[in-house]
């Protein structure tokens, strides 16, 4: 994977040998607000939320071959808040069944504003994974927000802490930006905000969630 920063191509490990040397690290994860600039232009685009679009369904039927696309209930959340978390995984294509969180990934690249596959395959509505190796994704509720949040995981300790502190406050247990420590990879948020502060041992890997 590669991220561009002034015309120039950083690859993963590029991105981690940057943070030691104070660089901007927004050159790793402009990914994160590269997926909430994407909502606001599906808002703007469509009035509606990606993966919960009542009308998704109807608005790609011109497609070649023909597309069958599923919408969501057009109620302002991604699915049902504690329970359907951004780390669901996929396991198969797109079907009736398939919940708002994941169905945001489709609707966003159908709408040109994310790559990837648009047809109705798996990798279509899978969530992309970050510079870390980690997963990004998106859900209601989580770490004390109430709001829809987008969550990206397995960030290295120097990275999370760096991330909050250009895009936030710096602090993990409050503000836009909220980190998580991690005892496993992809860990589902909890409801409440997290408690402990950020520490950088080099070895801690976090979670962090951002407000839409």
């Amino acid at each position: 994977m590669h991220f561009t920063r002034g015309g120039l191509a950083l690859s993963d490990r590029r991105c981690h040998e940057l943070v030691p040397r104070l660089m901007p690290v927004s050159a790793c994860f402009g990914r994160s607000r590269g997926i909430a600039a994407a909502v606001n232009s599906y808002q703007d685009r469509y009035r509606a939320l990606p993966g919960d679009d009542l009308n998704a369904g109807t608005r790609w039927t011109t497609t070649t071959p023909a597309l069958t696309v599923y919408p969501g209930n057009g109620n302002g959340v991604f699915g049902t808040p504690g329970t359907d978390f951004y780390n669901l995984a996929v396991s198969a294509a797109p079907s009736a069944t398939t919940v708002e969180v994941i169905l945001f990934w489709w609707h966003l690249r159908l709408a040109g504003f994310v790559g990837g596959t648009t047809g109705a395959v798996q990798s279509s509505i899978s969530q992309p994974n970050n510079a870390a190796n980690g997963m990004m994704g998106v859900q209601t509720s989580g770490m004390g927000f109430t709001s829809n949040i987008v969550c990206s995981s397995n960030l290295p300790d120097k990275i999370g802490i760096a991330v909050d502190t250009q895009m936030d406050d710096g602090t993990s247990t409050t503000g836009q930006v909220r980190g998580l420590l991690q005892t496993a990879p992809n860990p589902v948020p909890g409801t409440t905000a997290p408690t402990v502060a950020y520490q950088e041992t080099g070895t801690n890997q976090y979670l962090l969630c951002k407000n839409l």
